[in-house]
């Protein structure tokens, strides 16, 4: 999840925007449509892993820790990459494109979106080193602030990306 289909989703639209901007649509059901479409594609694996981790986590040796955050932790990022993609592609809009790599592949907005994704993937196993040397109940308490701290960022960027308007 260290990117998603929100931080083009915007910019995709190209010339072709006025068809969005002209629909009687506010600009918060536009975004929410963005950020619902990546929600479909991320959290169906997340549910069948934590369905997974249900049926053959105590075969493995996992605790009932484990098996909360396999659901927690994947859904709260998934939330924040959705609306972080948004909100930066709202900032970094690009419609001048001639092919659609332009937008996806090689834009700013993908750029920050997935190298945030992978700083803050990268801090979590950091920080889950760190603690790991105290215990289970440590590394879940740490699990779930991180969790809600990115639930947090998720409602921020959400506000932020209400405030900006597409061009057009």
């Amino acid at each position: 999840m260290l990117s998603s289909t929100t931080s083009s989703s915007i910019s995709l639209e190209g010339s072709e925007r006025y068809n969005i901007l002209s629909a009687p649509l506010t600009n918060a059901q536009i975004y929410r449509s963005k950020i619902l479409v990546n929600l479909t594609l991320l959290l169906p694996a997340v549910f069948i892993s934590w369905v997974l981790m249900l049926i053959f986590g105590s075969e493995l040796g996992f605790g009932v820790y484990d098996i909360i955050l396999t659901l927690v932790v994947p859904v709260s990022f998934s939330v924040f990459v959705s609306c972080f993609g948004l909100y930066v592609n709202l900032k970094h809009q690009k419609f001048d494109w001639k092919t659609e790599v332009e937008v996806v592949k090689q834009s700013v907005a993908t750029m920050i979106t997935t190298f945030t994704g992978m700083g803050i993937s990268m801090s979590m196993i950091l920080i889950f080193f760190l603690i790991s040397q105290y215990g289970d109940m440590w590394l879940f308490v740490e699990q779930m602030a991180f969790s809600a701290l990115v639930l947090i960022l998720s409602y921020i960027c959400w506000r932020a990306s209400l405030k900006i308007k597409i061009e057009g």
